[in-house]
Order: C-alpha cells, then structure tokens, then sequence
C-alpha cells in the first residue's frame, strides 16, 4: 500500500489524541470507602420505602434532534419530541464523512468513519408539550468532538432532558487540524455559557422546534475529559445547578494555568489547598485504568468538593470508555490493527494509540455495558438534583442497588 500524505499522518495522528486532556506516568488507586446514605435521607425516605429504577433502558420520550448555531460553531440539540410527529422524519446518525469530507474519511479506521446510527431519535421532529424539561449543557473532551456523545446524550433526552452538546473549535478533532485558533482554557466554558442563551432565545421564538420546551431555570453540565474540566468551572456561574464530570480534568481557572506556566508545571494539590470549589452537587464517573486522567487526581477532586457528591469509578475501564467512538475500535481489535493496515505502523504514535484504544480493547470488556452504567448514573443524578421522583433516584443511587443492577463494572463507590 502506498504512503500516505502527510496531512493525513497528521490528522491520524490528532485523531488519536481523541478525549485526553493531560497525561501522567503514574496510574492513580483509591481505598474502598464506604457510602454514605445521605442521598436517601435528603430525599426524606429510606432505600427500604421505595423500589429503584433502571434507568439504562430507554425513557418514556422519543427523541428528536436539531442543529442549532452558536456565533458560527454548531450545536446539537437532543430533546423529548412528540411521537407523531416522526412517521416520515430521518432517523439521526452521524459519521466521519461529516467532520473530514468522503475522501479522507474513506481511508480512516472504522472508527471514525463508519455511521453511528442513534435508533430512537429523529431529526427536526416537533418537541413533546410535556415540557419544559431541564437543560443538560455537553462539553466534548480535548481532539474530540461535539457529536461523538450522541447516544448517551439521546438516551437523557429520552428521559426528558433537554441536551445541548457544542462544538469547542479550538480543541475539536477538525479545530485543532484545520488551526481554528489556540485553546485558551476559557473559550470552551464561554461556549457553554453562552449555550444558555442561545436556548433562551429558541425557547420563545415562535415556530421554533424548541419552543416552550427548554427550562433554563434548571441548569446541569456535564462533560468529558477537558469538557468535564470545562463543565466544573462553569458550575462556578450562579445558573449553572448541577455538574457531572466523565473522566474529569480538575476545575482550574485558566489563569491558575496560566500563572503555573502550563498544564505541565501546574500543582493540583497546592492549589485546591487554596481555592474555594464550586458550590454545587457533583457527580464524577472515573475509570479505574485511564491513563490520561490519574485516579489519584480524580479522587483528590472529590474529596476538595462539598456534599452532595458523588465518586463511581468503573472497573476494568480507560479514558475513551465513555465516547460512542469505543464501541467501533473495540470491534476493530484496537487502533493498532487499523493502523497496521494503513501501512501507518513505526511512526513513532504508539502512546497516541495507547491513549486511543485506552478502556476500548478486548480485555475491557463490551463498551456497551460500560455505557449502561454511565447512562443510569447520569440519570439518576439528574433526576435527583431536579427533584424528580427524588425518593426513587436516591434509592437508584444505593451502593447495594448499583453492584446487583451492574455487577463487576463498578470498582468503587462513594457517596457524601
């Protein structure tokens, strides 16, 4: 097979770089703890008053889906749709051809260019009148991309949340290969913040899709990687009410990195020992062998936080467990495979492929279980926060409920 171009060596090569937002040689532990129930008391009840739910399997809403436009970069809008309107609405998919045209994306891994089909979403559909419904604002992680979390996006929608997931050009798969400008560590937060507004404005626009179905008085964010920093800092704005992080980077403000010198020179413990942390509920999903984001680290966040918190960190998982993208290089057998097959193989990107496969491999388990348990936190979360069906969420939430529901995928769980 010939040589590539070097431009697609290069893409190849940022593509590889996927959600991670720094790196480190150590590989984080954590001491098992016990849970607490304060989540149960909160809800004024006791696990043993109600019965739990599921809530991996799909909500009572069909999904619709919508582009909108942020000041030139695109957002995606998941939301609750009315089911009749969907007889002769396209189902929603995605897929590499989009982010790199049809020639490049012919020659990639499957993985990034094969469509990712969402089965219970459809596009531009009237939204349900059952609203308004609680926003969730998504933020993609460092040489992602903002669509790269569709189905677990789609899947809140389907449980009647309003999901808003924007694009962060200057660290997105196609920003940082196309030089859309330098990553400042503070452009991506004015993008979810200025999300807010831009649902305002749809939320009262006459005819609009979206119209009385978006309550921007109810506000989480949640994000991966850099997005799960992204979000963290965000949560420092009085709208914002909730934040989830995935493998989240810590919620340092630009400027600490800055003053520091750099992500690399930047000394987490010295500077939570200082700072106040955002003075809202949390919710982390770490992965137990990431190796972009230490544990160690993610385990010092959580104990930084105020209550209500909560720590689930997945058994036997990496970085890139939580993207749609996980799926289809763990079918490929890795990265390494594909790339051996371009004739890409010896050109010095073995820790990017790594970083790639990482929680994405055989040894991993399905990507798929993974993403249930993701999916049902999240939820129950929310649901939690917003005070809906309160009781039954808390009682979702019990350490005893999550290891019977998602036996062996959870390796620690704390809740204070």
């Amino acid at each position: 097979m010939p040589r590539l171009p070097r431009s697609l060596i290069a893409l190849l090569a940022t593509l590889l770089v996927l959600a991670a937002c720094s790196s480190s040689d150590s590989t984080g532990g954590t001491a098992e703890r016990e849970p607490s129930d304060s989540e149960a008391a909160d809800a004024g009840t006791t696990s043993e008053d109600v019965e739990p739910q599921n809530f991996a399997t799909d909500g009572p809403f069909t999904v619709g889906v919508t582009d909108l436009e942020l000041a030139g970069t695109p957002v995606v809008v998941f939301y609750p749709a009315d089911p009749s309107g969907t007889a002769d609405a396209a189902r929603y998919q995605y897929s590499g051809a989009e982010i790199f045209g049809e020639e490049i994306a012919a020659l990639l891994p499957g993985a990034f260019s094969e469509p990712v089909e969402v089965d219970n979403a459809f596009v531009d559909v009237p939204a349900s009148s059952d609203g308004p419904f609680p926003v969730v604002l998504f933020s993609h992680g460092f040489g992602s991309y903002y669509k790269f979390t569709s189905l677990h996006n789609a899947h809140l929608a389907s449980w009647g949340f309003v999901v808003a997931s924007v694009d962060h050009p200057t660290r997105s798969i196609e920003g940082l290969f196309t030089g859309a400008g330098e990553y400042d560590g503070q452009s991506d937060i004015e993008d979810l913040l200025a999300t807010i507004d831009l649902l305002d404005a749809v939320n009262t626009e006459p005819d609009s899709l979206l119209e009385g179905a978006v309550d921007t008085e109810q506000i989480a964010a949640e994000g991966h990687s850099a997005g799960g920093r992204a979000v963290s800092v965000a949560a420092y704005d009085p709208r914002v009410d909730t934040w989830i992080g995935q493998a989240p980077g810590p919620p340092v403000d630009s400027a600490a990195y800055q003053e520091a010198g750099g992500f690399e020179e930047f000394d987490l413990e010295s500077y939570i020992a200082e700072a106040e942390p955002p003075d809202k509920p949390s919710m982390i999903i770490a992965a137990d062998g990431d190796i972009a984001i230490p544990l160690e680290e993610v385990e010092m966040v959580y104990d930084w936080l105020p209550s209500p918190k909560r720590l689930a960190v997945m058994e036997n998982a990496g970085h890139n467990a939580f993207t749609d993208i996980c799926q289809k290089i763990q079918e490929e057998g890795g990265l390494t495979q594909a790339m051996e097959q371009l004739g890409l193989e010896g050109l010095g990107f073995d820790e990017l492929l790594e970083l790639g496969e990482d929680g994405c491999l055989e040894e991993n388990g399905p990507a798929e279980d993974g993403w249930e348990l993701i999916d049902h936190l999240t939820v129950a979360q929310l649901r939690w926060v917003f005070g809906i069906d309160k009781a039954v969420a808390a009682a979702s939430l019990q350490a005893d409920y999550l290891d019977e529901t998602f036996p062996g995928l959870l390796q620690d769980y704390q809740a204070l």
